[in-house]
């Protein structure tokens, strides 16, 4: 069973010397949790209730894994080249 995640708040930094690190930790630690609950909500989408066709699954597979892999070659080259959605 998928553990329960809250629904993320974003808390505004009250410090106007928060450094970049710690405003990445907490932009991250946000933005993640968002991503994460959006992932479930897809996943909801699994039940028996809702027809879908093989070929729908695979394209918004192939949709979400290459946003992963692009924010996730952007957060390791320091360049952001994220595109459209889907």
């Amino acid at each position: 069973m998928a553990k329960t995640i809250s629904t993320p708040t974003l808390v505004a930094s009250t410090d106007p010397k928060e450094d970049s690190a710690t405003r990445f930790r907490r932009l991250a630690n946000y933005r993640s949790k968002k991503a994460i609950s959006a992932i479930r909500q897809l996943g909801q989408l699994g039940k028996p209730e809702y027809k879908k066709t093989e070929d729908e699954i695979s394209k918004l597979e192939s949709a979400l894994l290459t946003e992963v892999r692009a924010a996730i070659s952007s957060l390791r080259s320091g360049k952001s080249d994220l595109g459209d959605i889907i």
